[in-house]
């Protein structure tokens, strides 16, 4: 039975230290309420396009960055426990928000950060389009920032979001390799109502895939 993510804050805000030794408990996809989808579905406003971010300049072309060459003490199935964070989040938040501001607007700033603490997610994403008005064109856009050409989606497959409870078959994993998944965007569905609502999940899978800063 899924549960919430049980956050282990002094570890967890602890901005300078470059590797983490001890990781709060991994979240775990789950079945959103229709509470929940009704409310993100009230304040996502309907994008006339979206797209990938490869569309951003043709000129130059994805390609994906891995990190095979390093250990499997963290960021990886073979770490313990799996997929364990490598880097402070400081660290990654900034990286992160770097790269937003350089492709979305302000008003998506508050998504640029790797929250992965399932109820923190959620009202940070329900303001964000709420109240900040982020359209969701930029979606496409935040994903890559998080991902950071990285192919995340072992991660959030070991982590259910393409779990049969969710009803949604394998739609979620987008989230988690954007770059490469060529999909577009333009209208919210209730299929993406339950991705967005495991937007913790995939934060924390892009964060996991940090396993070194270039």
């Amino acid at each position: 039975e899924a549960s919430d993510a049980i956050v282990d804050d002094a570890v967890d805000n602890t901005l300078d230290a470059e590797v983490i030794q001890a990781e709060p408990e991994r979240p775990v996809a789950i079945k959103p309420s229709p509470q929940r989808l009704q409310r993100i579905d009230q304040g996502i406003r309907r994008a006339p396009q979206g797209g990938d971010y490869r569309a951003l300049n043709t000129a130059y072309p994805v390609t994906e960055v891995t990190d095979k060459d390093l250990t499997a003490e963290c960021g990886v199935a073979e770490s313990r426990p799996p997929y364990s964070p490598c880097l402070s989040r400081k660290s990654v938040d900034d990286l992160f928000l770097s790269c937003c501001r350089q492709h979305v607007p302000a008003s998506c700033h508050s998504l640029c950060t790797y929250e992965h603490r399932e109820h923190v997610a959620a009202e940070l994403l329900i303001s964000a389009v709420q109240q900040d008005r982020c359209d969701l064109q930029y979606m496409s856009k935040i994903l890559y920032c998080a991902n950071q050409n990285r192919n995340n989606r072992p991660c959030c497959e070991h982590l259910g979001l393409n779990s049969e409870e969710l009803g949604v078959g394998d739609k979620c994993l987008r989230m988690c390799n954007v770059a490469a998944s060529g999909s577009i965007i333009e209208s919210v569905t209730k299929d993406d109502l339950v991705c967005l609502s495991n937007w913790n999940v995939a934060m924390y899978c892009a964060r996991a895939g940090l396993r070194t800063i270039n």
